[in-house]
Parts: structure tokens; sequence; C-alpha cells
């Protein structure tokens, strides 16, 4: 007997061990954690972190400003992916730790398994692709007061009331308004035990004018914030999440507690303060029954309350992974993550497995299509659109983020500028942001402001080594005159802007090809933009150029662009010394003869285009309503 409760602690730690190296593994492996660090411009609150004093000074100027400097440093850690999950887990283990504590406190041990719930949360929330860390963080320290609040069991009124107004002042410094769920909690405790009912009082109203005090008097906070602050109903959050309904869980994290400790409170009142053993035995006898039963299976067989809760685990995970977990949001930050790794090879394969067409996945599909020199050969094996090309469509203008790495490849640096200064108004400084615009600048021989901009992603604690690299090579290479990359920018970049509200894309692409005759990416993209808007002619065209840039063969898609303007259209053609693939001659002869069968009214050879021809530019041509007018 003497050894029990130590196999009880055993059990305990192993089922833990085992929970949160599931939970830990999951983050890892299946949520991968270094695309929310990414963000793919599409998380607004990820927080920067700079290895300053300014910058941790800046922290110190409010309430949760301190909280906030930990949250922003822990976070940092998502770069790599094992290792934010593991901060994560670390935070809802650690909440779990402290639940149990609080439950066990106010007799509610049966109900520990609720300790799980942050950590279920965490995985919901994190299988969505949004970023509620620093809750998870706020509630974990204000369960570690109220935990050891509970611990203390002070008996001297006074010096109760001292260390709770001690430990609320200290809360509200460090995690801001969060002082309230404290509050709540501790209020159902002293009411649960029969604590002194005016200290009790003086302690809830001091809660409540503690914001007050200490955010509009000593740090000078405006009234709304020193009382939402870190809070799921903040304005800081609410005006940045587009679903307010996501919030729900942030909700049930900051207040299941108090409202099961409440909730409990409320059953001894109407129960006269009978124990629940009493109660179940005396109300709920069909409960007490199945209850001892089951206690009796338990006992007979030991290996299978294990096996059960393992079951339940591994269910609970399923659901959240079938029903929850958002895959086709995970693929839209690998493509961007990938696309600002330029690892083109990755870009493709993720966008294939995207279950709908996407302007975002097209536009990166096809910058890593021109990378591995097969946008001419493959694009049309993808759902395209004229609109995808350039995000040009009207809803887009304000969309910036996703059009930097595709600007910045074609030399369109004025409009990169352009383009990072609105996303780093609006996400920060991240670091992916901070590079663009740097190179941009060096481009332009801007070097005073990207200095300031080098200085400052020095400061970083992953991305540090570029800037200091840049800053070195500033030093003994001053016009970066052995920089590959800025002098091919600057070779490119034309020295005229255009109106950033419309984007011209004819002209820009000429006007980057007359500045750079040899810009192949510019010429392709424009060869592209011809095909994709349905103008053969302006493709046939251009074939006089393509030796000039090395082409030794036309791409298919150019061919059967060619075969399309003179077989279907009847209009005449050189093809400037180059040859027509006898496979591509085939296949665009069959598609176009069920081409014509469609435009003399056979609705059929429209649905064998779509089964056999899907992938050939005839199929895409007829689908543009200007043509299907015609």
């Amino acid at each position: 007997m003497e050894n029990q409760p130590q196999k009880q602690l055993y059990k305990y730690l192993l089922r833990n061990v085992a929970i949160f190296s599931a939970i830990w593994l999951y983050l890892w492996f299946i949520v991968d954690i270094k695309l929310i660090y990414h963000g793919a411009g599409r998380i607004l609150d990820f927080p920067c972190f700079f290895k300053t004093s300014q910058f941790f000074f800046s922290h110190l100027s409010y309430p949760a400003g301190l909280l906030e400097y930990a949250n922003a440093f822990v976070s940092q850690m998502f770069y790599f992916s094992p290792l934010g999950a593991a901060a994560i887990t670390i935070v809802v283990w650690l909440s779990a730790v402290f639940i149990r504590n609080i439950l066990t406190k106010v007799d509610l041990t049966r109900l520990s398994f609720l300790r799980f719930l942050p950590a279920l949360i965490a995985v919901v929330t994190f299988s969505q692709y949004t970023y509620r860390f620093p809750f998870f963080i706020v509630m974990m320290v204000v369960l570690a007061f109220v935990s050891l609040y509970f611990s203390l069991k002070i008996k001297n009124l006074f010096l109760d009331l001292m260390v709770l107004l001690l430990l609320s002042v200290f809360l509200y410094v460090i995690a801001g308004p969060a002082i309230l769920v404290f509050a709540l909690l501790v209020l159902f405790y002293r009411l649960l035990n029969s604590y002194n009912f005016s200290v009790t009082i003086i302690f809830v109203v001091s809660a409540l004018l503690i914001p007050y005090l200490i955010g509009v008097i000593c740090f000078k906070g405006s009234l709304n914030n020193v009382y939402t602050e870190l809070m799921p109903f903040s304005w800081k959050v609410t005006t940045i999440e587009p679903k307010p309904m996501s919030l729900v869980w942030m909700y049930i994290l900051y207040f299941w507690l108090p409202a099961i400790i409440a909730g409990y409170y409320i059953y001894i009142l109407v129960n006269n303060k009978l124990s629940n053993a009493a109660a179940e035995k005396k109300h709920f006898p069909k409960f007490a029954a199945l209850k001892a039963k089951t206690v009796l299976l338990f006992k007979r067989s030991p290996v299978l309350k294990p096996i059960l809760q393992i079951a339940f685990g591994l269910i609970l995970f399923a659901g959240v992974y079938f029903f929850v977990f958002d895959s086709s949001r995970k693929i839209l930050f690998q493509v961007d993550y990938y696309l600002a790794q330029r690892n083109w090879k990755k870009v493709i394969s993720s966008a294939e497995r995207f279950p709908t067409g996407s302007y975002y996945i097209v536009n990166s599909l096809n910058q890593a299509l021109y990378h591995q020199g097969r946008l001419g050969e493959d694009m049309f094996a993808f759902p395209q659109h004229p609109f995808a090309l350039f995000l040009s469509e009207k809803s887009h203008i304000s969309i910036h983020w996703p059009k930097i790495s595709l600007l910045m490849d074609l030399g369109f640096v004025n409009y990169v500028e352009h383009e990072v200064a609105e996303s780093l108004e609006k996400f920060g400084s991240r670091p992916y942001l901070l590079k663009n615009m740097i190179i941009s600048l060096l481009a332009k021989r801007n070097y005073a402001t990207a200095n300031a901009y080098l200085n400052q992603l020095s400061k970083t604690i992953f991305e540090h080594k570029w800037a200091d690299d840049y800053i070195e090579r500033l030093k003994t290479d001053p016009d970066l005159k052995n920089d590959q990359r800025i002098q091919s920018l600057r070779k490119n970049m034309p020295s005229y802007n255009h109106g950033f509200s419309v984007f011209p894309i004819n002209d820009v692409l000429k006007g980057l090809l007359q500045k750079n005759p040899e810009n192949k990416m510019a010429f392709e993209y424009l060869m592209t933009w011809y095909l994709l808007s349905g103008r053969i002619e302006k493709v046939v065209a251009r074939f006089d150029i393509m030796n000039t840039l090395g082409y030794e063969k036309l791409p298919k898609y150019y061919q059967q662009a060619y075969l399309l303007h003179t077989m279907a259209m009847g209009q005449k053609a050189s093809l400037k010394g180059y040859k027509i693939d006898p496979a591509v001659l085939k296949t665009s002869r069959e598609a176009i003869g069920y081409f014509n069968m469609l435009r003399m009214g056979d609705e059929k050879a429209l649905d064998t285009l779509s089964e056999k021809y899907s992938d050939t530019y005839i199929f895409y041509f007829i689908s543009l309503p200007s043509i299907m007018q015609k």
C-alpha cells in the first residue's frame, strides 16, 4: 500500500507524457508551425521581436506589456516547427497542471480530465492556421496565480486580503485585464469555502478598480484598453478578425473554468450544501449505482482504463483532423512559404494538391513553372485565369504581400517597394518584408534607407545573418558590383512608374522588355498574358525575337496557339524557322476538330474536349467569354 501513491504518480506522468507528446508531434508534423511564423500574408497579428533594449523598454510602458514581450520572444520559436510546437505544448501542459490543482482545491477532482481542454483548444485553433498563442500564455499565467492562491489557504483575514491585493496588482501589471478571470475564480473559491464575505467584497471591488487605478492613472492608458487588452473582445482583436465566430474558442478558454466552478457552487446551494457523495446517493441512485459498477470493472481490469483513455484520445485527434483541420489553408500557407524559399518543386507539388481553383495558388504556381522552364509547357494542366497572372482583379488591388515575389523577379522594383511598404503597415516589420524592402532599396542605390532596415533586421533572432552579411559586403563593395541579384535587378528595372491602383499588364511587361530585351521572364509573362487573354495573333507575332532569347524550339502552348490561329481561324503566319512537334500537331488537330464541331453547335464536342484535351490551350481558348461571344 505504501507504493500505491507512487504508482499513481507514475501513471499520471506517463499518461500526460503520452498525451502531450502526441500534441507536440501533431503540431510539428501535421500543422507545421513554421507556416504560421511565415504568415503567408494572412496572419496579421504575429509579433515581431528585436534584440534591443529599446524594444524591451517599450513593452514596460503599459500593463500586460511584459507578457506581450515574452509572447513575442517565445513566438519566434515558431521559425522551427519542432521548437514552435514544443513552446505551445509546454504552455498548455503547464495550464493542465495548474487546472488540476485548482479543481482539486475546489473538490472537483472527478473533473480533472477537463485540464486537457486548453490543449484541445490549442490543437483546434492552430489546425485552422490562426494565431491565438498570446491568449494561451495569458491564461497560463492567470491559472498559475490562481493555483498559487488556492494552495496558500491563509487563515488571517488581513494577511489574506493583502496577499490577494498584491497578487492582483502583480497579475494586472503582467497580464492586464485577465485579472478579471482571476477575480472570478477567487470569488467562487471563497464562496465555496465560506471565506469572510466582507473580505471577498473588498477584493472584488478592488479587482474591478485596479485596471483603472494602474492602467489609466499610472500608465495613462485609455479606459477601453485597460479593461480589454489581451482579451478576446479587445478592439485590437475584433478589428482584424474576419470571422468573429472563430473567437468563440477564446471565450471558452478564458471563461470555462469560472463557469464550471460557478455551476458547482450553484449545485451545492440547490442541494443544501450536501456533499457530492450524499447528493449522488440521494438524488441520483441510478447514477451512483452505475458509477460503482464502473469503478469495480476498472479495479478488476486495470488495463481497461488506460486503453479506453488512449482510444478516446485517438478518436478525439481523428475528429479534429477530419472535421477541424483546414488542409486547404495549409496548402495556401505552404505555397507561399516555399515561394519565399524559392523552392519551386515544392511550390508545384503543393499547388497540385489544392482542391479547387485559387488565384493565389495559380499566381505562385505560374512563377514556379517559369523557374522550372515549364510555363509554356505545363501551365494549362492547371486551372488558369487572366486575373491570376498578376492578381489584377479589382478585389485584389488592396492585396499586397502575394505580389512581391513576382514583381521582384520581373525587375519591377518601384512597384515592389510600394507593395512592401503597404505590407509593412499592415503586418509590421516581418523579416520577409524587411528583406524585400532592403533588396529593392539596394537595387535603387538608396543605401541610407537600406542601412536603416539592415540594422533593424540584424536585431532579429533567426534572420540576422542575412542582414549582417549585407552590412559587411557594403563595406568592401559599396556599390554591390559583385552582387549578381542586385546587378540583375538594376539591369531589368524600368525608370518610370505606373499608377498603383491600376496595373496595365501589357504596358508594364513591354516596358520591362524595352529596358532589357534579354529579360526572359518578362517575355514569357507577356506571351502568357496574350495566351490567357486569347490574343493568339500577338503570340504568333513575337516568334521572331525568340531566337535572341535562346529558344531552340517553340514551347508547346505557343505551337498550339499557332495551329489554332492558322487551322481554326484561317490566318496566315510564319513559324520564323521553328517546327511543330508531331505529337503536338496530332493532339492539336484532334482538339481543333472538336472545337470546330462545337462552333457548329455540337454540344457533345465540349464534353470530349473536357475529358481528353483539358490540358490543351485549345480547351482553355473556348472557355474565354469574349471568344464564345464571337
